[in-house]
């Protein structure tokens, strides 16, 4: 109860000014008190994750950003299904595909609303051989989340045309001014189709 708060306030107070051990040693001992603290299991996470108390573990960055997102879970569905993104992010470091594919499937069925986590399991999907799953969820990725892809939605005329591309007179014409910082990505927004 109350020691593990102090000791976790220690610690983001020490993980704040940058003394990463000593804000390792507080996180640790908070966690031992009270081990059911989403927070302290990602500042966990984040020190194992990038060394800054230590060496290097990614195992146990894994480990803690799963714990945190459990223990978020029932209260903060988004932000736990973050910290599974970030999971994802630290086994694809650790070059294990089935393991970043696993935890955005968890994020998912927290939250379908965020367009990185989409976006992460279509490219973990796809990396697994999940072919279908990863292109139902990068067509999701792209129609849903990408504000090119509904900026030329809106912008094209009902008929079903491909927008300014059917009009173009030269090779040189250019595309409407939203479109042409980035004009790939809008020509780019094909309908996808599941294998």
């Amino acid at each position: 109860g109350t020691q593990a708060r102090e000791r976790m306030t220690w610690g983001a107070d020490k993980f704040s000014i940058g003394y990463y051990p000593e804000a390792f040693e507080q996180f640790q001992a908070s966690n031992e008190l009270y081990p059911y603290n989403p927070i302290v299991h990602m500042r966990l996470a984040e020190l194992h994750g990038h060394g800054l108390a230590g060496s290097r573990d990614l195992a146990a960055a894994a480990k803690h950003y799963g714990l945190a997102a459990r223990y978020a879970a029932p209260d903060v569905p988004r932000w736990a299904a973050i910290l599974l993104l970030q999971k994802a992010y630290v086994h694809e470091e650790a070059g294990d595909d089935a393991a970043a594919y696993e935890a955005t499937g968890e994020a998912l069925k927290l939250t379908r609303g965020i367009g990185e986590i989409v976006y992460r399991h279509a490219v973990e999907a796809l990396r697994t051989g999940e072919t279908g799953e990863g292109l139902a969820a990068l067509r999701e990725a792209i129609e849903r989340h990408d504000p090119l892809y509904h900026a030329k939605v809106f912008a094209e005329p009902a008929t079903g045309g491909d927008g300014w591309r059917s009009k173009r007179t030269s090779p040189t014409s250019r595309p409407p001014a939203f479109a042409s910082a980035t004009p790939a990505i809008v020509v780019a927004a094909p309908r996808l189709t599941a294998a």
